[in-house]
């Protein structure tokens, strides 16, 4: 029995069929969404309202004639394209509609009519070999996309004017602190004694704290644009903390504060890291003790032990205070950008509330883990832990040997006068290193230590914690052996007392001083391969700079240490130099008046291929710091980037792996000769 007979057998099945189709009639008719049916012959066999009202034109014609029932979907196209193209490429773009319509596989297309806007169409063929076609209103979702695409625009305006900013700013504060750092660099060539290598020491360290904090910028940017790059080289954790203690003491007793550090001697190995960012993420969580500390002490802590891997060193980097803490429920948001914790007592208030936000993201880039404990009124403690390889290869050494370690007790007794246990443990534990048995007094007038018998044997240390306001001379003279050295660590404002045969060490004190003074002097620890002096390079150098303080850090480095030395104030002279002469390495510059080091590039390689010359090489020597300026002066033809402020050493170290081209013509000028040209014009460009 076909359906038709069950139908006729079944008055109550035919009524609910009709019933079916009159929902389904009504439910396509008054659907917002369009839809229509042609037949295997492209004529319009179905369709609602919406689809309709969606071609109006089409509509109205066929009525007008009355040939509805026999449009096809060439005839709606036509009217739909007859007013948007010309006359002659209407029926080729028909054919082209009409084609896709019959090959249609259910893929949607989006396309836009005057008469309702954007609209996504799908069509696909139906077992009879008719084609169905829906279409959907995504105007809202066009005018949201078109809103995207403004808001993206703007944002990367946005991005862009930032970024020129911060290359803008971080090459004007590059080029005055190269002449800060290089000039201070020079003058450790000179005979200077031991406080003021030490002051010199602090000029560096402080010339290089401004640039980490220029680089915290950009590095803040990088960050949110998910770039942020490690640098891994061969580094000590020790050096860099102690270095960084000596640079913030002198803000920690201006405040009236403890700054205490406490570093496992067995960290004096070299490690490979990123040492500039472990001193970055240091410098923020002592800035941030600094900064809510009010009274008592800062205590900077850095244990080791072996990792799983035997390869590796576990490293735990605290900073514990003494400050007013951090309530529970803020606890979590002092780690976001641009987030401070305001409370009475701190000693300072300002900044960008980005340090620990730094800091943190920091620390996940070297996979390592951020903890915080914190009792509000009590202080806080930030604890970084990493796990970092060590340094195996003979060119990863640090820039000295590392301390011996000697047999506990073998150095003998070593006697401390130091009233605070905290300050002192950090102490004995390098004693202990040492070899020594170090035994520790609180005062001078400590009674064990007035009952000991005199004079004590061994060296002295003296704090000056445990120095009282009288004269401190008449106390140490019957304490002290007559040849016994008397050492007083001093980390107070004014004058150090000077007793007789007494050495004054300002702290904190490293292991490598500790051992310098306690075994006659730094020739016992052997200092790793220096790196070439400058006598030992045969080059002739051209320097294209245009800042005169720029020239001058560059004229002393350099003068000496290369066979012959010339400046070349814009790119147009370089370039002239660099074709009559024929230097081994230019110095160049990128941002430069008359011509820029780029287009100079350009124009010595271009030279350079047709004379076939040999290729000297050109480094780029600029206060440009972007990985774009990078990739522009590599894409000019230039060997390698260097950025300013540059270091002497890392300068000497590039210009020793180079060498010379063939002996220059007769005629050039003699060697060892610094040649100055004429200044620049005016408005010249800085470096």
């Amino acid at each position: 029995m076909n359906t038709a007979d069950r139908l006729r057998n079944d008055p109550d099945a035919l009524l609910r069929l009709i019933e079916e189709h009159r929902i389904l009639k009504e439910t396509v008719e008054n659907s917002p969404v369009l839809f229509c049916v042609y037949d295997a012959d492209d004529r319009l066999l179905a369709w609602n309202r919406a689809y309709e009202a969606n071609h109006p034109e089409a509509f109205a014609a066929s009525r007008q004639d009355e040939s509805l029932g026999q449009m096809t979907y060439a005839d709606l196209v036509r009217h739909e394209i007859s007013r948007k193209l010309p006359a002659a490429q209407i029926e080729d773009e028909v054919a082209r509609r009409v084609e896709m319509q019959k090959t249609a596989n259910g893929m949607p297309v989006v396309r836009h009519y005057d008469s309702s806007g954007w609209t996504q169409v799908y069509k696909y063929r139906l077992p009879s070999g008719a084609i169905a076609g829906l279409a959907v209103d995504v105007n809202a979702l066009k005018q949201r996309e078109a809103e995207l695409i403004e808001a993206r625009r703007i944002a990367e305006t946005a991005e862009r004017v930032k970024g020129s900013f911060l290359a803008r700013m971080s090459h004007e504060i590059r080029t005055p602190m190269n002449g800060i750092i290089g000039m201070a660099e020079c003058l450790f060539d000179s005979d200077l004694t031991p406080d003021q290598r030490l002051s010199l020491d602090t000029i560096l360290s402080s010339g290089e704290a401004l640039l980490n904090l220029i680089n915290d910028i950009l590095d803040f940017s990088k960050i949110e644009a998910g770039k942020m790059e490690l640098v891994l080289r061969p580094f000590s954790l020790l050096d860099e903390a102690e270095a960084l203690c000596r640079l913030l003491m002198p803000r920690a007793r201006a405040l009236g504060l403890d700054l205490i550090l406490d570093v496992d001697p067995a960290l004096d190995v070299a490690l490979v890291g990123d040492s500039a960012r472990l001193r970055q993420i240091m410098t923020n969580l002592l800035g941030n003790a600094l900064k809510f500390t009010p009274t008592g002490h800062i205590l900077l802590r850095i244990e080791s032990r072996e990792s799983r891997s035997s390869t590796h060193r576990d490293i735990t980097i605290s900073v514990q205070d003494t400050g007013i803490g951090i309530p529970a429920e803020r606890q979590k948001a002092v780690f976001h950008a641009f987030e401070q914790v305001h409370q009475p007592g701190a000693n300072q208030i300002g900044g960008t509330g980005l340090g620990l936000s730094i800091t943190a993201d920091l620390i996940s880039a070297m996979n390592g883990v951020l903890d915080l404990s914190s009792v509000e009124g009590r202080g806080s403690t930030f604890q970084c832990s990493l796990t970092l390889p060590l340094a195996r290869r003979v060119q990863d050494k640090i820039p000295r040997a590392p301390v011996p370690y000697a047999a506990p007790g073998s150095r003998g007794t070593i006697h401390l006068i130091d009233p605070s246990p905290l300050h002192a443990a950090p102490i004995l534990r390098n004693l202990r290193h040492l070899g020594f048995v170090p035994q520790r007094w609180e005062t001078l007038t400590d009674h064990s230590l007035t009952d000991a018998p005199k004079p004590l044997p061994g060296p002295l240390v003296l704090s000056d914690r445990a120095i009282p306001e009288h004269d401190v001379t008449a106390h140490l003279g019957h304490i002290a052996g007559a040849g016994d050295p008397v050492i007083v660590l001093w980390n107070r404002r004014g004058a150090p007392p000077r007793p007789a045969n007494a050495q004054v060490l300002l702290e904190p004190v490293s292991l490598v001083q500790w051992f310098d003074l306690l075994n006659d002097g730094p020739q016992r620890i052997a200092p790793a391969p220096a790196a070439p002096t400058a006598r030992q390079l045969d080059l002739y150098v051209l320097v294209a700079e245009d800042n005169r303080t720029n020239r001058l850090v560059l004229e002393r480095m350099l003068k000496g240490r290369v066979t012959r030395l010339e400046f070349a104030e814009n790119g147009r002279l370089a370039l002239e130099r660099a074709i009559a002469h024929r230097p081994d390495v230019i110095l160049m510059d990128m941002a430069m008046p008359v011509m820029g080091g780029l287009d100079a590039t350009r124009a010595i390689r271009a030279h350079e291929a047709r004379a076939g010359a040999p290729r000297c090489t050109i480094l780029a020597l600029t206060a440009n710091a972007m990985s774009s300026d990078r990739d522009a002066c590599l894409d000019a033809g230039m060997d390698d980037f260097l950025t300013k402020p540059v270091r002497l050493e890392q300068l000497l170290q590039n210009l020793a792996n180079i060498r010379p081209l063939e002996t220059p013509a007769p005629g050039d000028q003699a060697a060892h000769d610094t040649v100055r040209l004429p200044r620049p014009v005016n408005g010249a460009a800085s470096c």
